[in-house]
């Protein structure tokens, strides 16, 4: 729900605060999406660090044989 307030005397102050606690409410909900989001890249950098510590192993076990 998007309200567009204009700023000014007649502002009623429910009015304003059901749109402060509007953009509260997306802000927290974009917070979420951005901290799912993080996690997943974890998750994706902690699987890319395992597959490079295991190319270093196969390169050592090559240099050894």
């Amino acid at each position: 729900m998007k309200k567009k307030i204009k700023i000014g005397k007649n502002v009623e102050i429910g009015a304003l605060l059901e749109h402060v606690d509007d953009r509260v409410t997306l802000i927290a909900e974009q917070n979420a999406d951005l901290n799912g989001k993080v996690d997943r890249i974890e998750k994706k950098l902690n699987v890319i660090a395992e597959d490079v510590e295991v190319i270093k192993m196969d390169i050592e076990f090559i240099k050894h044989c």
